[in-house]
C-alpha cells in the first residue's frame, strides 16, 4: 500500500499543466478529511501532493478514523457461560493506539503513522480473506468453561464437574506465557467476569464461594455468604459493584472498594509480619512473593429474590441498576434499584419492577444497556424480546428460531442470537427488522462478534468466521476434538475454549509478527 504504488504521476503533462494552486495548511486540512483510496488518488495527481500525502498528521488521523474509534458497549449473555452479562467494544483509543504499537512491532519515542496505517490495514485484510496461524495454550486438566480477552490478557477458567480442575488461569498472549495461576475454589466455577480497568477477576463455583481476585498478583478476597452454588455474577466497573446469583434463589452484592480495601490490609499485615521476623522492612518483591487469601464474609448485602427458591440463571448490574432472571418455567426478569444511598449501611434491594410476559416462559439469555435504554431477552418460547429499560413495555418480539435459544450479544444497532440447531439469526435492533440467519453445521455453543465479523464455536469443535455485511462464511478451523464452549475475540485475536482442555489462539497479524514472541511448541 506504499504511496508510490497508488498510480502513475504524469511527469510529461506538468510542463503544460499547472499544479492546483492551494496552500499547504488547506491542502493537509483535506487530505486529512479524506480516505485511504482518496489519498492514494490524490498522491498520484502531481509531486508535490505525492509528498504532501507523506505527511504523518495525515496518517495519524487516518489512523485514528478507521482503527481507533472506541465502539459502544455490546452486551453478552449466554447461559452456559453462567449469564454473565460482559461488556465489549468498549476499548479506548489509547489503548487501541499502544495495542497497535505493541503487536505491530511500530514502538518507539516517534511513532511512524504511516507505516503504523499500512501495518494495521494488513490486518484487516487478513480478516477479510482468513489469513492467520494458530497456537494452542495448553495447562488445564479439564473442560474450559469461560473465557475472556482484553488487551493482551486472555483469562479462562475450568468448570470441571470432576473436580479436576477448578482454576482460573491469566494469560499473557503476546508471549504466549502463563502470567498467574489462580486456585482456591473446591468446586468447578460456573462464571467469571475480568475487569480490565482494575485488574481485578471474579469467579462464582459449585463451593458456594465467590472469590474476588488480584489478576496479576494472585491475591484473593473470599466471599463464602452464598446459601448455594453461584451460577452467574457481573462486576460494574463504574460503580465499583459486584453481584452474584445462587441456586436456591439468592441475590448478593458487595461494593469492590471495600473488596479492594481488604485486599491492601492484607497486604499491610504480611508487610508488618515480615518486619517483625526479619527486623527490617521487607523488600517489595519479598511481600508481592507470598499469595494474601483474605475473608470477606461479612461485607455482603443479601436478598431473597421475589421468585424464592428459584435458581438465578442470569445477572447484571450497571449504574445502579441490577436485573436478575432464572430459567425455571414462569419466570420473569426483575429489575431492582441497588443505588448507595448516603448514610445508608446497607443497599436497600427495592424491586422497581418485573419485566416479562405470560408466554415467554422464562428468559434463557438475558443482559441490557442502560445508555441504549434497552433490555434484551432470550425466551423459553423461541422468542427474542427488547423492551423499554425504563417503563419496562415491549419493543420488538422477534421470532424465527425453531429451537432453544442459546445465548445473545447486542450494541446500538445489531442484535445476533444463536440457538441450539446451529442457526445464528441477526436482527437491526432499533427496528426489529431481520437481516439474515448464519446456518451451522452443528449446534453452536459460544459467538461474539465485533464490528463487521463474527466468530463461532460448534459443538463438533469447529471455529468459524463470518463477514456481516453480507452473511459470508470467510473460513472455519477445526481447531478442537469437542465442544467449543468459549469464544472470545478482540481486534487480532480469535480465542476459543473446549471441553478437550485446550484453548486455542487465532492470529491475524502480519505474518512477520504473528507469534513472533511464542515459543514453538505451542504450534496449532
Amino acid at each position: 500500500m506504499e504511496l508510490e504504488s497508488g498510480g502513475q504521476t504524469h511527469e510529461g503533462s506538468s510542463a503544460t499543466s499547472k499544479e492546483p494552486e492551494l496552500s499547504r495548511d488547506v491542502l493537509l486540512h483535506i487530505f486529512a478529511h479524506t480516505k485511504r483510496d482518496t489519498l492514494l488518488a490524490c498522491a498520484s495527481t502531481c509531486k508535490s501532493w505525492r509528498e504532501l500525502c507523506k505527511s504523518q498528521c495525515i496518517w495519524q488521523k487516518l489512523f485514528t478514523d478507521e482503527f481507533c474509534i472506541a465502539g459502544a458497549k455490546s452486551r453478552l449473555s449466554s447461559n452456559e457461560m453462567g449469564g454473565s452479562a460482559l461488556a465489549y467494544g468498549s476499548h479506548s483509543q489509547q489503548g487501541k493506539t499502544e495495542d497497535a504499537q505493541r503487536l505491530l512491532g511500530v514502538e518507539g519515542a516517534t511513532t511512524d503513522w504511516r507505516t503504523l496505517y499500512q501495518r494495521r490495514w494488513e490486518v484487516e485484510k487478513n480478516w477479510k480473506c482468513g489469513e492467520s496461524s494458530a497456537r494452542v495454550l495448553r495447562g488445564h486438566n479439564d473442560y474450559i468453561r469461560c473465557a475472556q480477552l482484553e488487551g493482551s490478557t486472555l483469562v479462562t477458567a475450568s468448570g470441571s464437574i470432576s473436580h479436576l480442575d477448578c482454576t482460573i488461569r491469566v494469560w499473557d498472549l503476546d508471549t504466549g506465557t502463563l502470567r498467574q495461576l489462580l486456585r482456591g475454589h473446591m468446586g468447578p466455577i460456573w462464571c467469571m467476569v475480568y475487569d480490565p480497568a482494575s485488574g481485578r477477576i471474579a469467579s462464582g463455583s459449585d463451593d458456594y464461594t465467590v472469590r474476588y481476585w488480584d489478576a496479576q498478583a494472585g491475591n484473593c478476597v473470599c466471599l463464602q455468604d452464598p446459601d448455594s452454588a453461584v451460577r452467574c455474577i457481573h462486576l460494574d466497573s463504574s460503580t465499583g459493584q459486584l453481584v452474584a446469583g445462587t441456586e436456591f434463589g439468592r441475590l448478593l452484592l458487595w461494593d469492590t472498594n471495600q473488596l479492594n480495601e481488604l485486599l491492601a490490609a492484607g497486604l499491610n499485615h504480611v508487610r508488618q509480619e515480615l518486619s517483625r521476623i526479619n527486623h527490617q522492612e521487607p523488600p517489595c518483591q519479598q511481600v508481592n512473593a507470598r499469595r494474601v487469601l483474605v475473608d470477606g464474609t461479612n461485607h455482603v448485602q443479601t436478598h431473597d429474590s421475589a421468585e424464592e427458591g428459584k435458581a438465578i440463571s442470569a445477572i447484571q448490574t450497571q449504574g445502579g441498576l441490577c436485573a436478575s432472571t432464572s430459567m425455571e418455567p414462569m419466570s420473569c426478569i426483575q429489575l431492582w434499584d441497588v443505588t448507595p444511598r448516603e448514610g445508608c449501611g446497607a443497599v436497600p434491594w427495592r424491586l422497581l419492577r418485573e419485566v416479562g410476559e405470560a408466554d415467554m416462559q422464562y428468559a434463557n439469555s438475558m443482559s441490557f444497556e442502560k445508555p441504549l435504554g434497552v433490555m434484551v431477552a432470550g425466551c423459553g418460547d423461541r422468542n427474542m424480546r427488547v423492551w423499554d429499560l425504563e417503563t419496562g413495555s415491549r419493543l420488538h418480539l422477534l421470532g424465527g428460531h425453531t429451537d432453544e435459544i442459546h445465548s445473545h450479544q447486542f450494541d446500538a444497532s445489531l442484535l445476533a442470537s444463536s440457538a441450539l440447531n446451529g442457526v445464528i439469526r441477526l436482527w437491526d435492533l432499533r427496528s426489529g427488522k431481520p437481516i439474515r440467519a448464519l446456518q451451522h453445521h452443528a449446534p453452536v455453543h459460544a459467538f461474539q462478534f465485533d464490528g463487521n465479523r463474527l466468530a463461532s464455536g460448534t459443538w463438533d469443535g469447529r471455529v468459524m468466521l463470518w463477514d456481516l455485511p453480507s452473511g459470508r462464511l470467510v473460513k472455519e478451523w477445526k481447531h478442537h476434538n469437542e465442544r467449543v464452549w468459549a469464544i472470545a475475540m478482540d481486534d487480532y485475536h480469535v480465542a476459543s475454549a473446549a471441553l478437550d482442555k485446550t484453548v486455542c489462539v487465532r492470529n491475524f497479524l502480519p505474518e512477520d509478527v504473528r507469534f513472533a514472541r511464542w515459543g514453538n511448541d505451542t504450534l496449532c
